[in-house]
């Protein structure tokens, strides 16, 4: 489950709890919530949907134009 802070009605939605200052209603489910932490699991684990639409990281930048080892300086 994801905590979306700060949200309106139309960006509630499956896999994550929203809540805002604005919301009429909520999609929180306190035994769908307290499910997640049943066993001692202290996290709420993560579905292949949430998976993917959580946020990648972009990939390393390569070090081009630079000679190996000397860096900028070229000493």
């Amino acid at each position: 489950m994801r905590l979306h802070l700060f949200g309106r009605e139309s960006t509630i939605r499956p896999g994550w709890l929203t809540v805002g200052p604005g919301l009429t209603s909520s999609n929180f489910d306190p035994d769908l919530y307290n499910g997640y932490f049943a066993g001692g699991n202290t996290t709420t684990g993560c579905t292949e949907r949430i998976e993917a639409l959580r946020p990648k990281s972009p990939p390393p930048k390569s070090r081009g134009g630079y000679s190996r080892g000397r860096g900028r300086g070229g000493r």
